[in-house]
C-alpha cells in the first residue's frame, strides 16, 4: 500500500512541478534521497531503471523546454578558458580514462562511465542552461531541507521501533545495498540511504544548509529541524558523524566569529536546538531502559574513540546482546588505507577497476596479513583502488575547481554568510569521505549549487 501511495504521489508531483516550472525543487530532493532499489527491473542482464534515472531524463526534457541559456561552440571555448571550468572538465576526463581502460573487461566500468556522463556531467549542464534565479535556488534549498527533515523523523522512528518504512520501496529482485545493524539494542537508522553511515553523512551534509536557512529566515521550525538532525545522527549510530557535527559547527563558529550578529544568532539557535536534544534524551531515558542504555552507551563509545576504556556491554538490558557490530570502527577504516599501497604497487595508473570491492580484488593489510576486501569505508581508498592515480587526479581537479569558484566569490564579497556555508559544505563532504565511500550525487549537487549561484 505504501509503495502504491508513494509512487502515485511522486508521479503527480512530477507532473505538477513540470507544468508549474518548479521541477528543480522536486528533482534535487529525489536525486539525493531516493533509494537505488526503488527501480524498474527489465532483466538481470540489463542495468536497473531507477526512479532517480527516470527523473534525470525528465530533467533533460525540462531543461530543453525551460532553458534560459543557449550554448554555442564559441561560448563553450570562452568558459573553458576559465581555470575553474578547465579543472571541472578535467574531473570528467580523468575519471573516464581509467574506466575506458577496463571497458572490455568489467561491466561495472561501463556503468561508471554512464553515471559520470549522464548522472553527473549532464545534470550539471542541464541546470546550467536552466539558469535558476536566486529565488529558485533558495526554493530548491528549502525543498532539500524539508525532505531531509522528513528523513530525520523517519530515521529516529525507525531506530526506536525497528519499523523500516522505506523497505516497501524495494521493487527489484536482485540484491541491493540496504543493510541494517543493531547497536546498543536499537536499530541504526538507514531510511532510504542504504547504510547507516550514508544516512549519517546525509545528515552532516545538510547541516551547513540548515545553518544558512536558519540565519536567513530566523524561523523556529528550522531550530527544531537542527535538533532533529543531531538526534538522527545519534540514531544512525555513526560515531564519526557525531564528531563531524560538532567539528563543522566549530569551524562555522570560527568563520563567522568577527560578525557579532551572525555569531550571536548562531550560538542562540545552536544551544536552543542542543537543549531540545538534551531534554529529549533525559525524558526518554527516564522512562525507557533500552533508550537509557542506547544514549549512555553512545556517549561512552564516543569517549572510547578519544582513548577512554568504557565497557560498552555493561548494564545491557535483558535481551540486548551489548554494543553490537564494529566496536573497533576506527581501526577498521585505518587498515583499509593499506589497500592504497597494494593498488599502487600492482596497478597504479588505472586502479583495480570499478566494482573491484564486489569482486574481492582489493587487498587490505589486516594486522600484518593481506586479506581480500569487499567494501569501502574511506573515499580516497575507493578512488585509488577503483580508478588509480588517474581517478585521484580527477577528484583533486574537481575540488580545485570548486575552491577556485569559491575564492573568486570571496574576493568579490569577502567571507559572506553564503561563502562561509559553501566552504563548510566542501569541508563537510571531505570529512564524510573519511567514514564512507563517496556520495557522487551529493558532490554533483554541491557543484551545481556553486556553479549556478551567480548566474
Amino acid at each position: 500500500m505504501f509503495l502504491i501511495f508513494f509512487s502515485i504521489t511522486l508521479i503527480f508531483a512530477n507532473i505538477y512541478c513540470f507544468i508549474k516550472k518548479k521541477y528543480l525543487s522536486l528533482f534535487f530532493p529525489c536525486f539525493l534521497l531516493l533509494p537505488n532499489f526503488y527501480a524498474i527491473e527489465i532483466s538481470k542482464n540489463f542495468p536497473l531503471i531507477t526512479i532517480t534515472r527516470v527523473m534525470i531524463l525528465v530533467l533533460y526534457l525540462y531543461a530543453f523546454f525551460n532553458r534560459k541559456r543557449f550554448f554555442s561552440f564559441k561560448e563553450f571555448l570562452f568558459h573553458l578558458a576559465k581555470k575553474e571550468y578547465l579543472f571541472l572538465l578535467g574531473y570528467f576526463i580523468f575519471r573516464i580514462i581509467p574506466n575506458l581502460f577496463y571497458i572490455t573487461t568489467y561491466r561495472d566500468a561501463i556503468q561508471t562511465i554512464f553515471s559520470i556522463i549522464f548522472e553527473q556531467f549532464a545534470v550539471l549542464l542541464a541546470v546550467f542552461i536552466i539558469a535558476p534565479t536566486k529565488s529558485e535556488q533558495f526554493a530548491i534549498l528549502k525543498s532539500v531541507l524539508w525532505a531531509a527533515t522528513f528523513l530525520f523523523i523517519v530515521g529516529i522512528f525507525e531506530s526506536l521501533t525497528s519499523i523500516r518504512l522505506f523497505d516497501n520501496l524495494y521493487t527489484v529482485s536482485r540484491p541491493m545495498l540496504n543493510n541494517y545493524y543493531i547497536r546498543l539494542g536499537l536499530l541504526r537508522s538507514v531510511t532510504t540511504m542504504g547504510l547507516p553511515n550514508f544516512y549519517g553523512n546525509m545528515c552532516i551534509l545538510v547541516t551547513p544548509l540548515l545553518f544558512y536557512v536558519l540565519y536567513l529566515t530566523r524561523r523556529k521550525i528550522y531550530i527544531i529541524s537542527l535538533a532533529l538532525d543531531l538526534l538522527a545522527i545519534i540514531h544512525s549510530g555513526c560515531r564519526s558523524d557525531i564528531i563531524f557535527y560538532f567539528l563543522i559547527s566549530f569551524i562555522y563558529l570560527i568563520l563567522i566569529f568577527k560578525d557579532k550578529i551572525q555569531l550571536r544568532l548562531f550560538l542562540k539557535h545552536f544551544f536552543f536546538s542542543f537543549a531540545i536534544v538534551f531534554v529529549w534524551i533525559l525524558v526518554l531515558s527516564a522512562n525507557n531502559e533500552s533508550a537509557r542504555y542506547f544514549y549512555s552507551g553512545t556517549a561512552k563509545s564516543l569517549l572510547n574513540t578519544f582513548g577512554f576504556d568504557f565497557d560498552l556491554n555493561a548494564n545491557a538490558p535483558t535481551g540486548v546482546s551489548g554494543y553490537g557490530d564494529n566496536e573497533d570502527g576506527t581501526y577498521s577504516r585505518l587498515f583499509q588505507i593499506s589497500a592504497i599501497d597494494y593498488t599502487l604497487k600492482t596497478k597504479p595508473f588505472f586502479g583495480l577497476g570499478s566494482g573491484c570491492e564486489s569482486r574481492g580484488d582489493i587487498r587490505y593489510n589486516y594486522k600484518g596479513v593481506l586479506k581480500p576486501g569487499y567494501g569501502f569505508d574511506v573515499g580516497i581508498v575507493q578512488v585509488i583502488c577503483s580508478e588509480g592515480l588517474f581517478g585521484m587526479i580527477g577528484y583533486c581537479s574537481l575540488f580545485i575547481s570548486l575552491f577556485i569558484v569559491l575564492f573568486k566569490a570571496i574576493n568579490k564579497q569577502r567571507f559572506s554568510i553564503e561563502n562561509s556555508i559553501f566552504f563548510l559544505l566542501i569541508i563537510s563532504y571531505l570529512l564524510c569521505t573519511l567514514s564512507t565511500s563517496n556520495m557522487p550525487f551529493f558532490l554533483t549537487t554541491i557543484s551545481v549549487m556553486l556553479y549556478t549561484r551567480n548566474l
